[in-house]
This record gives structure tokens, C-alpha cells and sequence, in this order.
């Protein structure tokens, strides 16, 4: 029979003292990533002792993912990939970022960890779009902070003709961490970046896409890769996609595994209406919103945190417009 594990066990060691997981790109929890783990595959093979498998899965429609793990190094001949994804600060919050943990896997690799860097850049806007700006990060400073075994072994659909694979251990699963340390976001959606160094530099490493039962992809999965290689692709941002199997299987675009660290921290914005200033105009804002007015900014009344939406609201608003602390 096959069996879903808890998925602590790809649980790796936290980061900063007290930071907490506020995000996991497609995972069931904010601390859990999208890896699928299982105790047994589909087709009834055990893990290894203590150990999980991440399979490749099959849909309802009896369709499966083709590929183990997507490009994210710079090695050797093969050239310069790099992985990114998005994701998006509610609604009247405020996130200092700690750490990004990413999953890869190196084929073949056995020993300690296989990474010995990773680089990160937190955008604003699309990779590759006209718009889009680096906010946060740079593609040339090493951000390793430490790197786990989560246990988890990337493999193939061991159930979809044609010649499904017996599961094996060659695709050991890391979790790797990088340091966002001093990087604060307000609400809004952001795009991720990374690329990591094997410690052995001509060795590829690749990272699994985002994997739940019974599905192909997550709803709305837009992940991208950057690619140096000579191709069509070259020098360009492209959207990860799955071509599956069998043959006449449509490809599906993927999202990718992958955790944010850091403290959730009292959003107390005063540019209440989100005009660019914070003045009296808000002020007058908050007032009219109080009194059943329109609120096309979308911003909490209860400014101050108390549970109530009264004339308290607006005197913390005008002490932080006036230089006071957060409510």
C-alpha cells in the first residue's frame, strides 16, 4: 500500500534565530515544500529506511510528468541556467525575508553536500520583461548558508507505460539555503531568482518542479529558466514546461519547490490611500472609509490592530504620519 508521509521529513534546519516559514511555493503549509513525498511509489516499491520517494506523478486523466529536475548551475560546456519563480506579500503585511531554501539534486552524487554557492536576486516585475527591476540581491555574490539531505529521492513515474523506471536513490534531494537577509517587502508580487555551484563545478545540478498527488502542475504555475546555452532560447527567459508522456501528452507549465524564511512585521504604512505620500490626504481617507466610504485601496481601517474600526484608527494613523511607532 502506498503511504503519504509528513512531510517533516524534508524539513532542514530553520534559519536566523525566530524566523518563521511565511511561504512555500505550492506547498500544502507555509513550512512544507511541493515534493510529494511518499513512503512507497505507485507501483508499491518502499523508500529506503527513514527515506521518501518524490515521484514524478500521474493525473486524473492517467497522463505523467517527464522530467526529473530542471537546470539551475553554471557548469562546464553546458552553460549558464538559472531558476526563478513568483510569489506575493498579502494584503496589509510586511516581510523581512531571512532566507530563500531551495531543492536540488546532483544525479549520481553521494557523500556530503554536492553545493558549494548559491546566488539570489528578489525583482520586482517579470525576469526578462521591459518593467522589471532587481530589488534586492545580485547574480554574483555566493548567499550559501547551509545545505541538507532532506531524505527525499527524485524519481520517475514508476506506473506510465511506456517502460516505467523502478524507482533508485540517484537523485538525492537537498535542501539549500540562502541568506535574504535585510531584504523587507511590502504587499505586493515579487519574482525569486537562483543559481547554484556545485562544489564540484563541471557537475550539473537540477531542481525538481513542484509536486502534489495526482497532479501535473499547481493552478496558475509559471515558473522560469534562463538559459546561456546556444538555442533558440538563448540569453532569454522561458516558461518551465513538462512535456509528460505518453507522446501525445500536452506539455504543462511548472512551478518550483521552494521556501521563504524570515518575520512577519506590523504593516502600518501610512500612505493609507496609496498615492505615493503620507499626509493629511489619508488622513481623510481613513476617516471617509470609517464612515462606510469607498476603499479602492483595499487597506484595513483598523489601522491600529485592536478589533475595532473607530476614531482610534485615525489618531495612530496621524502619530506615524507624524513620525510615531507602529501601532
Amino acid at each position: 500500500m502506498r503511504t503519504t508521509l509528513a512531510l517533516s521529513i524534508v524539513a532542514a534546519a530553520a534559519g536566523s534565530a525566530g524566523a518563521q516559514a511565511l511561504f512555500s511555493n505550492a506547498g500544502p503549509t507555509p513550512d512544507s515544500p511541493a515534493l510529494a513525498p511518499s513512503g512507497a511509489s505507485l507501483s508499491g516499491v518502499t523508500a529506503p529506511p527513514g527515506g521518501a520517494w518524490s515521484e514524478l506523478q500521474t493525473s486524473v486523466t492517467g497522463e505523467c510528468n517527464a522530467t526529473a529536475g530542471f537546470s539551475v548551475h553554471s557548469a562546464g560546456e553546458e552553460g549558464l541556467y538559472r531558476l526563478a519563480d513568483d510569489f506575493e506579500v498579502p494584503a496589509d503585511s510586511l516581510w523581512q525575508l531571512d532566507t530563500l531554501r531551495v531543492y536540488a539534486f546532483v544525479p549520481g552524487h553521494a557523500g556530503g553536500s554536492p553545493f558549494g554557492g548559491i546566488s539570489v536576486r528578489v525583482w520586482l516585475g517579470q525576469p526578462g520583461t521591459a518593467d522589471a527591476v532587481v530589488i534586492a540581491g545580485d547574480s554574483d555574490a555566493n548567499v550559501l548558508s547551509t545545505a541538507a539531505a532532506t531524505g527525499v529521492y527524485r524519481v520517475f513515474n514508476t506506473l506510465r507505460a511506456p517502460l516505467p523506471p523502478a524507482p533508485d536513490t540517484s537523485r538525492a534531494i537537498w535542501s539549500v539555503d540562502a541568506s535574504l537577509a535585510g531584504t523587507v517587502l511590502g504587499p505586493g508580487r515579487y519574482w525569486i531568482d537562483w543559481q547554484l555551484t556545485c562544489a564540484n563545478p563541471d557537475n550539473p545540478a537540477f531542481s525538481p518542479s513542484a509536486s502534489l498527488a495526482s497532479s501535473r502542475a499547481t493552478l496558475g504555475s509559471n515558473a522560469l529558466q534562463f538559459r546561456s546555452e546556444p538555442g533558440p532560447a538563448l540569453g532569454q527567459w522561458t516558461p518551465i514546461r513538462d512535456s509528460g508522456k505518453p507522446a501525445a501528452t500536452p506539455d504543462v507549465a511548472q512551478d518550483l519547490p521552494f521556501i521563504l524564511l524570515g518575520f512577519a512585521l506590523p504593516n502600518c504604512d501610512p500612505d493609507f490611500n496609496q498615492d505615493g505620500n503620507a499626509d493629511q490626504d489619508d488622513v481623510g481617507y481613513l476617516t471617509n472609509v470609517i464612515a462606510g466610504g469607498e476603499n479602492p485601496a483595499g487597506r484595513d481601517p483598523d489601522f491600529n490592530r485592536d478589533g475595532n474600526v473607530d476614531q482610534d484608527d485615525v489618531l495612530a494613523l496621524v502619530d506615524v504620519i507624524a513620525g510615531g511607532a507602529c501601532p
